[in-house]
């Protein structure tokens, strides 16, 4: 970059830097959120709107309406009560778990219509109740109750993204890496990803089958985040507060930024539409550089970018299951494959590919983890020959001892969990053969399926046996994109009642029910017939004025392909009844986290706890002690306590291994009490401030600094080429 670019360069950098500023000193995009139709018909709180209340028609003073399930964290928030009254009457705030609020009576006068009535939570409230109590005048007629999340910043974190994103083109465009053919490519893959988008720009997002699940990662990273815990180990929002270990087996690094959002106002909603976009914009990328790289065409790369953009299987992970681990980890199976085919087939000098793919993947999802390592396998025993003759055995060793090491710090901690019992006692009561997809459900892209390839996948495959037959395309290339429809179909397949999923159960005594769905596979369906399409569109556009309609065909198709899922996702309400879930759902839309991970069996949980217990919210203590002033946020409890004797306190928080706590600075010796309960030990005389914490252990600080220093050494010995085969030999199709 010469002289003249680079102050072109730095000027775009700092007006995005004083524009981002300026957003938010002067609160450009930041607004109030509301939450409304509390009282609708069907939902959790006042069933029946615009409904009378009258002594005059039999009723009588007293708490008219009100209704639990609606979960807030602590902070300031704003009712907008729409009501007719010829008297004064109050609205009362009750939560479940004792919560604080101020004040707890909000007063509707006579003859007013919308009111608006502020409150604030000093603590995160459960099961809060918003009961109006009918006590002056002849009648009372509820019109509407919303509630209202003040000042939020979801605008201006949108704002701030744009901007962001505008200088980084600006620089691209600058360097020289972003030509005008390139801003073409790029063009079309952003309709992709916004068409993928679509369904996350509503103002709500409804709930999938773990939206639920993944509301409590996120509000566990949030709470990490506040006491300074990092990296994130342990969640204080499982099992009614008792807290669970998910964090440790679902690894949170890529829950940082929408956690950061919400730290800095953004609400929940604001942050996983944010999270969604950037998702699909990172698993668009990765497969663009995955098709390039591999065909040796910027083509390729593109209309497999845009196929797996737009798949079918993707779009349900996301809208419908809301799986976040799993569709996150499909941003990066591009990568992983690459990395795999680098070291099997192309440079095996690229190795760290592998280990940045396959470390990206074991940060977002342990089972597909699992999943990539059994076909990283298979591959390998496969081509033994080629790995031997052409020396690549040394290639594979240094990405498999590199992965472990960067991803140390995750591993360490798992393990040691596992070998005390934590984990999903839960997965093994699945049936793989009896969850089976049907061939026909492959078929399937109803906005409602669960399950399905996706016409589109299917149309390239096709397209690229068309080109096999008619012998177009090079050979190399070819048989590359071959090997992938291969492997693309066989695991659709496999995903089938055709493949001998019974068999396989009692071969590994049921170890494989750990994939719980075969339709799992059709995540690498998903990925191998997009890249085999993406070559079956350039096996037909040989000249460029062939190329671009070949890329705008695949968008277009593509597009109206998944529109009949897209636009379902985007407008539809009523959900799925077999899974109890509507879109629109209150539970869903008015729950901010959850404290319960549902089900029978323990998740991420101690061994031998009982969950009907955990709604224990009480703190007990043996010997003679006073407690007082007693605080529960996330995985950190304060308490003011005074021991006469030798003390132990129980609190209602399981007391896995890592929690410390200190009275004044002191350590205190922490154990286990009934039901896993975590127990502090205080000595007679002890007197001052109690505070319990989540700190973690010594040994995963060693991990850390070990995974750390492994990042670095891969990262600085990374080796730059230049030749014909090499990085910055640009692909001409």
């Amino acid at each position: 970059m010469n002289r003249e670019k680079m102050k072109k360069a730095l000027f775009a950098a700092a007006l995005c830097a004083v524009l981002t500023a300026l957003c938010w000193g002067l609160g450009i995009g930041r607004g109030d959120i509301t939450l409304s139709g509390l009282e609708m018909d069907g939902l959790t709180f006042f069933r029946g709107g615009n409904k009378t209340y009258s002594l005059a028609g039999g009723d009588t003073y007293g708490v008219l309406c009100g209704g639990p399930g609606l979960t807030l964290p602590a902070g300031r928030y704003k009712l907008v009560v729409t009501v007719a009254s010829d008297g004064d009457n109050v609205l009362r705030i009750v939560t479940g778990n004792g919560a604080q609020a101020e004040p707890t009576e909000l007063t509707l006068p006579a003859q007013s219509w919308d009111n608006a009535l502020w409150f604030e939570l000093k603590e995160d409230a459960r099961d809060l109740e918003l009961q109006i109590d009918f006590q002056q005048g002849t009648y009372l007629q509820i019109h509407g109750v919303d509630l209202v999340l003040p000042e939020r910043t979801d605008g201006t974190w949108m704002l701030t993204l744009l901007l962001l994103l505008g200088c980084a083109l600006t620089l691209l465009h600058l360097r020289g890496t972003l030509r005008k053919e390139d801003a073409g490519r790029l063009l079309l893959i952003g309709v992709a990803v916004l068409a993928a988008s679509v369904p996350a720009l509503r103002e709500f997002l409804y709930g999938g089958h773990d939206t639920l699940f993944h509301q409590m990662r996120l509000y566990n990273v949030v709470d990490a985040l506040g006491s300074r815990q990092f990296p994130v180990r342990m969640g204080g929002y499982g099992y009614n507060g008792y807290g669970s270990a998910v964090s440790i087996f679902y690894p949170d690094v890529f829950l940082l930024l929408p956690a950061l959002m919400m730290r800095t106002g953004a609400s929940v909603q604001g942050a996983m539409r944010v999270y969604i976009l950037l998702v699909n914009a990172v698993s668009a990328a990765a497969m663009y550089a995955c098709g390039r790289r591999i065909f040796s065409s910027r083509t390729a790369g593109t209309c497999a970018s845009i196929l797996y953009t737009l798949a079918s299987y993707r779009l349900m992970d996301i809208y419908v299951r809301d799986a976040l681990g799993e569709y996150t980890a499909m941003a990066a199976l591009p990568l992983f494959m690459l990395g795999l085919w680098e070291v099997l087939f192309g440079d095996a000098k690229r190795w760290r590919t592998l280990v940045l793919g396959a470390t990206l993947v074991f940060m977002s999802h342990m089972l597909t983890t699992v999943m990539c390592a059994v076909l990283a396998v298979v591959l390998g025993v496969a081509c033994i020959g080629r790995i031997v003759r052409e020396k690549r055995l040394c290639a594979i060793v240094k990405a498999a001892a590199g992965t472990v090491l960067v991803n140390l710090f995750l591993l360490l901690p798992m393990l040691g969990y596992s070998l005390q019992g934590i984990g999903d006692s839960g997965t093994l009561m699945t049936s793989c053969s009896a969850n089976a997809m049907q061939v026909m459900e492959l078929f399937v892209t109803q906005a409602d399926a669960y399950k399905g390839v996706g016409c589109m996948l299917l149309l390239g495959l096709a397209a690229l046996v068309y080109a096999a037959l008619t012998g177009r395309g090079e050979r190399r290339e070819l048989n590359a994109a071959l090997g992938c429809a291969a492997l693309g179909a066989a695991a659709a397949l496999a995903a089938t009642s055709l493949f001998p999923w019974a068999q396989l159960e009692r071969l590994t005594r049921g170890l494989v029910n750990y994939l719980q769905f075969p339709s799992r596979l059709l995540m690498f369906a998903s990925v191998f017939l997009a890249l085999a399409g993406g070559y079956g569109a350039v096996c037909f556009a040989r000249d460029k004025g062939r190329r671009e309609l070949a890329m705008l065909l695949t968008l277009v198709l593509c597009v109206t392909g998944a529109y009949g899922q897209i636009g379902g996702y985007a407008v539809q309400d009523e959900g799925m009844p077999a899974f109890g879930l509507r879109y629109a759902d209150p539970y869903i839309r008015f729950k901010s986290y959850t404290d319960v991970i549902t089900g029978s069996y323990l998740e991420y949980a101690m061994p031998g706890s009982d969950l009907g217990l955990t709604e224990d919210q009480s703190v007990t203590w043996t010997g003679e002690a006073e407690l007082t002033d007693y605080r529960k946020q996330g995985t950190t409890m304060t308490a003011q306590v005074s021991a006469q004797t030798d003390a132990e306190i129980a609190l209602p928080v399981f007391g896995f291994d890592g929690y410390r706590a200190a009275v004044d600075g002191q350590k205190m010796q922490t154990g286990l009490g009934g039901n896993n309960r975590l127990t502090v030990l205080l000595s007679a005389g002890t007197q001052g401030t109690l505070r319990v914490w989540f700190a973690g252990k010594a040994s995963w600080r060693v991990a850390e600094a070990v995974s750390l220093l492994a990042l670095l050494g891969i990262c600085l010995t990374r080796r730059r080429r230049a030749d014909a085969a090499g990085l910055h030999q640009s692909p001409q199709m």
